[in-house]
Order: structure tokens, then sequence, then C-alpha cells
């Protein structure tokens, strides 16, 4: 299947650490994920259950898990999408972030998993006071 995946998050992320400071500083990051068949037929691309189309998790430069997505109550039902030659399609998501877990100056990779196919980018904080 000749599906590739891309990713695009914002470079800079801005937590703003004004007190008071609530816990957790909610940080709220748009990702938006594109699959694009490369190839001259029909793909199809599949997942195990509705709530999986989009997943995500945040790692540090070390590839330290930061955070990741909460898990769902969803039920286990197999969700397909049909992709026609070289047609692209999109989906946006927003990554609810805890701020008070992102160091500032730091860059850190989102993997995105769009209908079951990852792509990554990257982000560098920025601590506001």
């Amino acid at each position: 299947m000749a599906v590739d995946a891309k990713l695009w998050v914002p470079s800079d992320v801005y937590v703003n650490l004004m007190p008071p400071i609530p816990d957790p500083v909610l940080v709220s990051v748009a990702a938006i994920a594109f699959l694009t068949n490369q190839s001259e037929a029909e793909a199809t691309v599949c997942v195990g259950r509705p709530c999986d189309v989009h997943r995500w998790k945040i790692t540090d430069a070390q590839g330290n898990l930061i955070q990741e997505q909460e898990p769902q109550n969803c039920p286990h039902l197999v969700v397909t999408e049909a992709l026609a030659p070289h047609e692209t399609i999109r989906g946006d998501g927003v990554l609810p972030l805890n701020g008070t877990r992102l160091e500032d100056g730091q860059r850190y990779t989102v993997h995105y998993w769009f209908w079951g196919l990852e792509a990554t980018d990257r982000f560098v904080v920025h601590h506001v006071f």
C-alpha cells in the first residue's frame, strides 16, 4: 500500500506560567494529519476501533514519553476509509498537553497515528512568565 502520512504542528508552543499557576497548565496544540494515496489504485486504511482513527504521544529529545492520549472507552469495531488514487485526506486534532511537563527551550516530537499510519513533527517550548 502506497499511502504516505504527514503531520503539521506549530513549530513553537508557548506555555503561560504567569501566576497564579493552575495544575495542570493546559496547552492546546493544533495537529493536522494528512494521508495521501500515492498509487494508481484505490487504497483502504483501517483501524480496530473508531477512536483509534486519531492517536498521539509526545516524546522528548531522548525518546522518553512525556504525555500520550488518554485511553478512551471505545467499542471494538473495525472502521475503514477508502482513498482514491492520488487522493489526500486531512484530519484535524487538538492535543491537550500539560504544560508543567514541558521544559523551556526543549524540543519535543509529536507521534501521531492517523488511520493507523504514523507521522511525526516537532515543536519547541517557550515559557511565558
